[in-house]
């Protein structure tokens, strides 16, 4: 276990930490502007009533607890 702990969770350098974040919210952005056409399409999809939706039967069955 201690040996687990050093390797995921050893302090590293913060560069690295923060060319990560920069490359993630980088990633983020760009995958938004890319499907940002589509954006007006899901909006109408989602503003659908209740009764056009259809979900599958495993959604269902997931959903069966809650209702």
């Amino acid at each position: 276990m201690n040996a687990w702990q050093r390797y995921w969770f050893a302090p590293a350098p913060y560069l690295d930490l923060a060319v990560v974040r920069v490359v993630a919210v980088a990633t983020q952005l760009f995958w938004m502007t890319l499907f940002a056409a589509h954006l007006p399409t899901l909006e109408l999809r989602a503003a659908m009533p209740a009764e056009s939706w259809q979900p599958l039967l495993v959604l269902n069955a997931l959903n069966l607890p809650w209702g």
